[in-house]
Formats: structure tokens, sequence, C-alpha cells
């Protein structure tokens, strides 16, 4: 294909071949034109439809608005959000490369379910990733096999966050900005919310899922107890499961410090991931954090009229 050149706020970027085509959007190979750093990343195409030039400014106006606080996350298992741009009918995020492969991926070719103690190191990395999102006032909101990455070393990685989502219209038979069969109720319907609890749902339905070897879309809520599965888990994994997707938010783990503290109650080894980075790490990651929004944001401001990527 032809190497189209894409111009976002923050760059201009390549975009290379498809990788994969998701039931939202498209990714892309992507490289920045004139890189800092040498660093592979991703383009996630969104079709949105063709928008008059007052369209487009709200689109981009709405969308910076959700989405340029999440330039400000850091953390091991995150992939970092890069950039953004609108151009035609297509919506573009940027994102650095996850390495490995998607989980859905690894799913749809194995025959096996992922082994509990394997679930547990994954769970906590991921965990630990959606508690910096959240500490950050955020929420991923899709969370799902399609937006998380293993290596064959076993390290997890998060990346997506749902920003694409956010784009397309919102059916009250559809969650808003989540996928179905991985949003709880809450998310569904005229008055739908989104908090830190729908998050803490979707993580329990795809180790659910990882372990029954089952799909979620196809089930019912509540969904079965990995025990009526034939899953074979432990009866505290069961257990764990059954809290994390249970149907009514407060009965749910109220966050995911709560989920850190349950996994390395269960396998001390895993008490890294609770801790987390230093204090003076967290400090100058967020003051790192406030100048890229605040970077962000003037840009939006410079470009006003045209948006990114609308030359």
């Amino acid at each position: 294909m032809e190497k189209r050149i894409l111009d976002g706020l923050r760059g201009s970027y390549r975009l290379g071949e498809l990788i994969e085509r998701g039931q939202w959007s498209h990714v892309y190979r992507a490289a920045p034109l004139r890189p800092a750093r040498r660093i592979p990343l991703e383009a996630w195409q969104i079709q949105v439809g063709d928008l008059h030039p007052h369209e487009r400014r709200e689109a981009v106006a709405h969308f910076s608005e959700e989405a340029v606080p999440y330039v400000a996350l850091r953390h091991p298992s995150l992939a970092r959000f890069v950039d953004f741009l609108i151009e035609g009918s297509s919506f573009y995020t940027i994102f650095e490369h996850a390495p490995g492969l998607r989980l859905c991926q690894i799913l749809q070719r194995s025959d096996q379910a992922v082994e509990e103690d394997l679930i547990l190191y994954l769970a906590a990395q991921g965990a630990s990733a959606l508690r910096e999102v959240h500490r950050h006032g955020l929420v991923f909101g899709d969370l799902s096999p399609f937006s998380i990455h293993i290596t064959r070393e076993g390290a997890a990685f998060l990346t997506g966050y749902g920003l694409g989502r956010r784009l397309l219209p919102h059916s009250v038979d559809e969650p808003l900005w989540g996928t179905p069969g991985y949003a709880p109720p809450e998310q569904y319907g005229r008055n739908a919310v989104l908090t830190a609890a729908v998050d803490v749902y979707a993580f329990g339905v795809v180790l659910w899922e990882a372990m029954s070897m089952r799909d979620p879309v196809e089930q019912e809520m509540p969904l079965p107890s990995l025990a009526e599965t034939g899953a074979a888990v432990s009866p505290w994994m069961d257990a764990f499961v059954r809290r994390c997707t249970a149907l009514r938010p407060e009965d749910r783990y109220p966050d995911f410090e709560s989920v850190l503290v349950a996994l390395v109650e269960r396998d001390p080894s895993l008490g890294r991931f609770q801790r987390g980075p230093s204090l003076l790490a967290r400090v100058v990651d967020g003051l790192k954090g406030a100048f890229r929004i605040r970077t962000m944001e003037r840009r939006l401001k410079v470009s006003g009229k045209s948006s990114p990527g609308s030359r």
C-alpha cells in the first residue's frame, strides 16, 4: 500500500501496513516522520463518516476533552497514548506499539485454558496498570482481550483505552464506550454511567474467558461461575472472579487497590506489582504528565479552525 502521511497535534506520522482488523477499528503500523526516539507506533483508525468543517471542529473539541488527559499516563504495562488526528471520514489515535500478541489471538489459537498461576501473574500486571489509570481520575472503559497484549515472557500491556469507541454513536442497545460481553449492566441504556467499577467488571470477564475458554458475548448475565463451566481452577479463583463480575457495582471490589491486595494475599510474590513506582517517580511522572497535557491543550488552541489532520 502507498504509505500516507498523517499530521497530528504533536507531529507527523507515516502510516504503514494494516496489522489488525477489530470490531470498532483498524490498526496500522506507524512511525514518526521526524523521530526524536525511534519507537514503533500504532495508528488506530475509526470510521466516523464524512464531517462538515463545523462538525469536524466539534468532534475534535469533544474528543480532545476526553482524550488529552490520557497523554499523562505512564506505567510499564500501559502503551503510551501519543497523539490523535482526523482525516476525511477517519479519526486516528496514535499509540506506542504494544509488543506480543493480543490476548484474543492467543485464545483463538489455543485449545487449552490459561493456567491459574499465569492468570495470577497477568492479572497483577493488569490490575496495577488499571489502578494507575484510576489514580488519574480516568476510566479505561473498553477492556477486552483485543486491548491486552501478552509477550512470550509473560509481560502484559494494555492499549487503546477505549478512546476510539468514544467517537461512535451510542445506541441504548450497546454499552457506552464498551464492548458487548465485557460491559456490566450500568454501562447500558440512556442513563449509562462510566466509573471505575466498569473496569473491575471487564477485568473479571477477561479472566473468566481465559480460564473457561468460553465467549462471554454468548453468555447471559450473570456469567456462570468458573466451577459451573468445568474450568480447572481453585475455589479462591472462582470466588475472586465472581466478585469482580458481580452485576451490582457495590458487590464488586471497590477499586484495583483492593484487587491487588486480594491477589497479593493469594500469592505474596506479586507484591512488587502492588507497590508500584516510588513516590518520587510518581511525582516526576505527574509533573511530566501535566506538562504534556498543557502542551497538547495549547496546540489545540493554536490549531483553532484547522483541526489536526485537516489540511
